[in-house]
């Protein structure tokens, strides 16, 4: 499962760049939007059969009415699809952070 902001509300100001929260604009990096995006996710090693069938349930889940209508409501666009597509985001999303966290000399303590 997956969810993304909803395309046709306004992207808030603060999520055009990350930085200093505007106190200067010379220090943000721009390109960089902060998102919240839901998954499920299941233990490595988890067999096949069970992950198809988490996979089948949660994209039933988002056909919901209620369901959907609580993501929307929360400005989160359901998605849903096959883990692979979750798996991808996953990548790009880690790719994308990566790079922020070197361009702001980000250290791990």
């Amino acid at each position: 499962m997956i969810t993304q902001r909803r395309p046709q509300r306004r992207a808030p100001p603060w999520s055009r760049s990350i930085g200093t929260g505007g106190r200067d604009e010379s220090e943000r990096v721009v390109g960089i939007v902060g998102m919240r995006r839901l998954g499920v996710f299941a233990p490595l090693g988890t067999p096949t059969s069970i992950v198809i069938r988490l996979n089948a349930e949660m994209n039933k889940a988002l056909l919901d009415k209620v369901v959907r209508e609580r993501l929307l409501e929360g400005a989160q666009e359901p998605v849903g699809g096959p883990p692979e597509h979750l798996a991808k985001v996953m990548q790009q999303d880690l790719a994308k952070y990566a790079r922020l966290a070197r361009e702001l000399k980000i250290k791990a303590e």
